[in-house]
């Protein structure tokens, strides 16, 4: 929920803040350009029969912003209004902007609890997947709860009228993790009027079952970010961790496969080399985690949406679990006049095999010439994702995540971020925020995940991004006997392509928005027209009686 804009010099917005537990909350803010004070009143109608009053005084050439809490006895959806009364706008101002709907969960399941862990020898204990928690109330009845996994310790669903709450890990999680409890249970004695739980300690001391004398060494995470054409130069940001900490006697060797005319920049890597197109350097022993970045530079004539890939790989003598030493991390060629873009850490082609975690960075930067106080991302998720999988990995400055069920929209709100212009300090201009989302269970063949973001200043109208594009399909040749070869010819064309291969029954090209430009149904000849279409590069999607295929294509005039 965003924003209300008003002449005269002052602006409002409203938006909901994602909250979890028993209340909801409401943000409002004025930004004033004028000369005098503004002072005023706001009234939001929560919906279910009750409503609130927010005085404010906002003074010349300022911004200010408050925040409403409110208590919804039953669950359900309620929809909310706002009106507003102004010294410089008058008074019984409506915003419909604010008008939206608001899910509230029952009173019987809306307590949560913060609660974390620890790993006995300073182990990075976010690298366990989210603990289990067992909590039995005074009734008696014990409920298991689990986290969605890393850097996660909420644990919601609890009743607030069953406290206290007895809390013990899991027996089951710890066994699968080869963990065992050393520190007391954790006692809710009560709980907050927003749903929080009051505790008597916040964390649970674990230890190792058993001592594990092989390290186990993990690609974790990678983005490719930043390659800018017109700048040639980019960077690779590659995380490793040591999952069970246990000490390693030797350096771990990295072997990155690299895109044709890229080119690492080895300063900072330890024994680096480069052999045709692999780069190889090493990394020190180390426990829970450790991270590289690597400047890489390429041919600025790079046409702007190129797809490339780097695939990585790690060893390490005596590993544990070698399985989950490999990864690739694909990006997409940027242009230096947009610097507001979304790229996903996949690439195009996904294995139908498998539940894929997507990982997608949206970047943006101020080209105004006055800082902005707020900036919001709104982002559609596809229904081929997990939704209830989202998790915000990292990003520039502060962010509060609102996520609608319904709509599937998910906010990423910015606030008082007073992002600078990139005409007063490039660097200062910019941000980004990284998250991760794991597909839909059992995917089929052909599924397509497509995914576009707006990226709003301010009052500003929307920034839109570029259209991510993946598809779950097997790469052609690898199942022979499901997949043929297809081609498009000529690439670059000016005039008409035709499109080589059996069993085509669909052709559609994409610009680099992701918007569609040209489809047709497929004939025999399967030739189309691309006189009209602008010089720059495009995406042929091509539907098979196989499954479905895409390929790169540049128009010349």
């Amino acid at each position: 929920m965003y924003l209300a804009s008003y002449a005269q010099g002052v602006q409002i917005d409203v938006y909901a803040i994602d909250s979890v537990g028993c209340e909801k909350q409401m943000y409002f803010g004025i930004m004033n350009s004028t000369t005098t004070t503004d002072a005023g009143v706001f009234t939001i109608n929560w919906g279910d029969g009750t409503s609130d009053d927010q005085v404010y005084t906002v003074p010349a050439n300022s911004y200010t912003s408050y925040t409403l809490n409110h208590l919804y006895q039953d669950a359900g959806n309620y929809s909310i209004s706002v009106t507003a009364n102004s010294q410089t706008l008058g008074n019984n101002i409506t915003i419909p902007q604010a008008n939206q709907v608001l899910s509230a969960v029952g009173q019987g399941n809306c307590g949560y609890a913060y609660i974390g862990y620890e790993v006995s020898g300073s182990c990075f204990s976010y690298f366990i997947n989210g603990m289990q928690l067992d909590f039995t109330g005074a009734n008696g009845n014990t409920t298991t709860i689990s986290t969605s996994g890393y850097w996660d310790y909420i644990y919601n669903g609890l009743n607030p009228a069953n406290a206290p709450y007895l809390v013990s890990v899991n027996e089951n999680w710890l066994t699968s993790n080869n963990l065992v409890q050393t520190s007391s249970d954790v006692t809710i004695s009560g709980f907050e009027t927003n749903g929080e739980a009051i505790l008597t300690n916040a964390s649970f001391n674990l230890d190792w079952a058993t001592t594990q004398t092989a390290a186990d060494l993990s690609f974790y995470y990678g983005s490719a970010w930043n390659f800018v054409a017109p700048l040639e130069s980019g960077n690779l940001f590659l995380q490793f961790s040591n999952l069970n900490c246990a000490t390693m006697n030797s350096n771990m060797t990295v072997a990155v496969e690299m895109p044709a005319l890229f080119v690492p920049n080895l300063a900072n890597l330890t024994n680096a080399s480069v052999a045709g197109n692999v780069l190889t350097f090493q990394m020190s022993p180390f426990s829970g985690y450790n991270d590289v970045y690597i400047p890489f530079s390429f041919p600025g004539t790079t046409p702007s949406g190129t797809e490339f890939c780097f695939n990585v790989s790690l060893s390490y003598p005596n590993d544990l679990n070698p399985s989950n030493n490999t990864s690739q991390v694909c990006g997409i060629v940027l242009n230096s006049y947009d610097p507001n873009d979304k790229q996903v850490n996949a690439p195009e082609r996904l294995n139908p095999d498998v539940k894929e975690k997507l990982t997608y960075r949206i970047q943006f930067q101020n080209d105004g010439n006055y800082y902005a106080v707020n900036v919001k991302i709104t982002d559609m998720i596809d229904e081929q994702l997990n939704l209830s999988t989202l998790r915000v990995v990292e990003s520039s400055h502060g962010v509060q995540t609102a996520i609608n069920n319904q709509t599937r929209q998910v906010d990423f709100n910015f606030n008082n971020i007073f992002l600078g212009a990139s005409t007063d300090n490039l660097e200062l201009s910019r941000g980004y925020v990284v998250y991760e989302i794991e597909e839909n269970s059992n995917l089929s063949v052909g599924s397509e995940i497509e995914n576009t973001a707006n990226i709003y200043f301010d009052f500003n109208p929307a920034i839109v991004t570029n259209t991510t594009y993946n598809i779950n399909a097997y790469p052609l040749n690898i199942k022979q006997n499901e997949m043929e070869d297809y081609a498009v010819f000529p690439n670059p064309a000016r005039e008409t392509i035709s499109v080589q291969g059996e069993g085509i029954v669909g052709i559609q090209i994409f610009d680099l928005s992701g918007k569609l430009v040209i489809e047709k149904t497929s004939n025999a000849a399967n030739s189309i027209s691309v006189r009209n279409l602008t010089t720059g590069l495009y995406t042929v999607k091509i539907e098979t009686i196989h499954g479905t295929t895409s390929t790169k294509l540049s128009i010349t005039h």
